[in-house]
């Protein structure tokens, strides 16, 4: 049998081979600088400034992908004199054009590299460089003998004790310039930064970083310095003084009102005053989310707090927060006066919109629907948001196989409203913690029919909190949490299959879910370091309450859904740079459930393999545990479901060409019941959960346009634990046996990165 595609790494080094003949003649292709560290100070700089060093080495070397440039390669192609219509169209968006060894500028960089080394404590450094060429490359080498850094031995004020002093030298001591820190210029530019902070805070508006002056003392010996700090005497004098609110304005309706209307319908709320002709946003409610008061201190903290909450309320186009200063500096040392004033303008109060669209959901369903929506910004005058929306769609899955095939038809209504403040019978003060705390009321109905099975009727409504406690966390709360599912329909074939499944069809019985849910998120992702992480726990707890109320566990008639379900997924970035980072997800998830309810609601349990979960399997073809349907067909679609789900998920993603990223990964996961089920022979948790694991790996290419990501996923298993022990583990594979393939190769289109 032919193997084609072993001839594919062959072509690619041609391809290599033949991009570099084609460049200019005498010219050589740059391969990029390489830092080689040598003598004393080598770990220590290594470590720590191998990154730093790295960031001055220009021009980026052209993209290569197994040896060859598929960048460079289109480029040259469009070159070409021969019309090549679909390599012009493309080169100017993928293409690159060669970076020569003739246009790297050596002695540039290599001051670049010593005035960053010097920076960075290195005084006395040693430096070389060297080309090392090739026949049709070359690369340029620096050698680098860094030499052990010089470190702090003392860090004090410097000059009078004056008014700004005292304030300063306090701080000194909260610094991160302690004894024994190497000496880095970054390192006192953030310290200059911290004290500006500090200031701004105290009232000192005029004041900026470049006022303050860093003197270092390198004649101490032993590689040690002494760092004193002091104020410029250059400093202007309203630098030097503090400012005092005097008066608070707030113009909430910038296209109504404007300087001829000052003082004109005005209103007095908290110290404040709002001009606002129109009376489109009510002084009550915009009034805690100020953060300035006359008699104050300027505050450069509060001064971007209103502003960012303010921003967060979703009513404004913008928001500018001013400040009136006299012409000349009052007498004294006192604060001077100041008025401060902030212009709102509005963005539009009410929204139609009609969205035709095509989902692609993470169970492998995609299909075309409508969406009507209506939306009002401000439906109470204090930034209330409502949202009301009405969808259809119609869905087939696309899982591969025998699976492929299982259509629907939703149809929904739902509506909410957004308080952008804390709505309790017991008095929070109106926001918890840090930024804008929001109370959530949503209410919807649907009907869900699959074709070939049942129509499913569902109604859901919640009432609940998000709020913020810091930059990094982030809380939902839903003290009530009301949802009711119930069949309308169901075929023959479907019936048979809950006969054949008492737990199923008791999963699919007519319950109230009635409880509350809580999920609990911690992200680093937006922060500027290498290591982030992200946590994600959740609770969801139904039936007690009202079990308690009731004293039964019927409720309307209906039979109350009880059961405790707890999740975790944590996951971790290694980042390299922007485009090229480590990812590693684990999650545990746990229901159980009890009283009346035997097993969780189909709704609430858990499922394996899929595009966001472990790829090498279709959607809900993995587990419980080692079973696996005689007929692995639609009808299996509905017992592949569980109440514990472990999963591990590896992928590491690097750029191919512009937008075009590619990824390697490797999944692990399974679910099982928490109770044995004579229907589902191997699907209870037992202490060999870890020989039950399905595993699989693959790579992928994402088409990464910033506002959209579409991911392709090919992946393959490793192990399937529904075969005999000792023959779950792969040892062969037969990429060139087209049976193979349709078995064992599985294709993912989704939207977005997997986690």
């Amino acid at each position: 049998m032919r193997k084609h595609w072993l001839w594919l790494p062959i072509l690619l080094l041609l391809g290599a081979c033949g991009t570099l003949k084609r460049l200019p003649a005498g010219e050589k292709l740059y391969r990029g600088a390489e830092l080689r560290w040598e003598g004393e100070g080598t770990a220590i700089a290594k470590k720590e400034l191998t990154a730093a060093l790295e960031e001055v080495l220009y021009p980026a070397t052209n993209t290569r992908v197994l040896g060859s440039y598929p960048a460079l390669w289109l480029y040259q192609r469009a070159q070409s004199d021969k019309k090549r219509w679909l390599a012009k169209e493309f080169a100017p968006r993928f293409g690159e054009k060669p970076v020569l060894v003739s246009e790297v500028k050596a002695q540039q960089l290599a001051a670049l590299l010593k005035n960053r080394l010097e920076n960075e404590g290195f005084l006395r450094h040693s430096l070389r460089f060297e080309w090392e060429m090739h026949e049709r490359t070359g690369k340029l080498v620096f050698y680098i003998a860094p030499g052990e850094p010089y470190r702090l031995a003392q860090y004090s004020w410097w000059g009078t004790p004056d008014s700004l002093a005292r304030l300063l030298m306090p701080q000194l001591a909260a610094s991160g310039l302690k004894a024994g820190s190497r000496y880095s210029l970054s390192a006192m530019e953030a310290e200059r930064e911290r004290l500006d902070v500090f200031l701004k805070n105290q009232g000192y508006y005029a004041f900026s970083p470049d006022y303050l002056l860093f003197k270092a003392d390198t004649s101490v010996g032993n590689r040690q310095f002494k760092l004193y700090l002091s104020v410029k005497q250059a400093t202007p004098a309203e630098a030097l003084r503090s400012y005092r609110l005097q008066s608070v304005e707030v113009y909430p309706n910038m296209a109504f009102t404007d300087s001829a209307r000052t003082g004109i319908d005005t209103q007095r709320t908290n110290e404040l005053v709002f001009v606002d002709g129109s009376r489109s946003f009510k002084p009550e409610r915009l009034a805690p989310f100020v953060l300035l008061r006359p008699g104050q201190l300027y505050n450069r903290s509060a001064e971007l707090t209103t502003a960012n909450r303010i921003s967060s309320l979703g009513n404004f186009r913008y928001v500018t927060v001013r400040f009136d200063l006299p012409d000349s500096l009052p007498p004294g040392n006192g604060p001077v006066p100041m008025n401060a004033r902030i212009d709102l303008a509005p963005s539009p109060r009410r929204r139609l919109r009609y969205e035709t669209q095509f989902l692609s959901k993470s169970n492998n369903f995609v299909g075309p629907a409508l969406k009507i929506g209506y939306q009002n910004r401000n439906l109470f005058r204090g930034g209330e948001l409502l949202n009301v929306d009405l969808n259809g769609g119609f869905e087939t899955q696309f899982a591969g196989g025998r699976q492929t095939g299982l259509n629907a038809f939703e149809v929904g209504l739902k509506g909410e409203l957004i308080f952008p403040r804390i709505v309790s019978p017991v008095d929070l003060g109106g926001n918890i913690g840090y930024g804008l705390a929001r109370s959530r009321l949503a209410a919807g109905i649907s009907l869900l029919n699959r074709i070939q099975f049942y129509r499913l009727r569902s109604f859901q409504a919640a009432w609940g909190y998000q709020w913020q406690t810091n930059r990094f966390v982030t809380h939902d709360f839903q003290p009530a949490s009301i949802s009711f599912t119930g069949l309308s329909r169901t075929s023959t074939a479907f019936d048979d299959i809950l006969a054949a499944n008492p737990f199923l069809r008791q999963s699919f019985e007519q319950r109230f879910i009635a409880g509350l849910v809580y999920q609990g998120t911690f992200s680093e992702l937006a922060e500027n370091k290498p290591h982030r992480w992200v946590a994600i726990v959740g609770l969801d707890a139904a039936g007690n309450l009202p079990g308690l109320i009731t004293g039964s566990d019927q409720l309307l008639g209906e039979t109350l859904a009880r059961y405790v379900r707890l999740d975790a997924d944590i996951r971790y970035h290694r980042v390299f740079s922007d485009d090229r980072r480590l990812v590693l997800r684990i999650f545990g998830g746990y229901g159980y459930s009890y009283g009346a309810s035997p097993t969780l609601p189909y709704i609430k349990q858990y499922f394996a393999g899929g595009p966001n979960s472990v790829r090498a399997f279709n959607i809900r073809s993995l587990g419980p545990g080692n079973y696996r349907p005689a007929n692995f067909d639609l009808a299996s679609f509905f017992d592949q479901a569980g109440d514990i789900k472990l999963e591990a998920n590896v992928e590491y993603r690097f750029p191919l060409v512009p937008y075009l990223k590619g990824a390697v990964f490797a999944d692990a996961g399974n679910i099982w019941l928490q109770r044995p089920n004579p229907a589902l022979r191997g699907g209870h948790f037992t202490s060999q959960w870890a020989q039950e694991l399905g595993v699989g790996a693959g790579f992928g290419l994402r088409i990464d346009a910033d506002i959209l990501v579409l991911r392709f996923d090919l992946a393959t298993p490793l192990r399937k634990p529904w075969l005999p022990a000792g023959e779950r583990w792969f040892d062969s594979f037969s990429l060139a046996d087209r049976a193979w393939r349709r078995e064992n190769l599985n294709l993912v289109f989704a939207i977005g990165y997997p986690f």
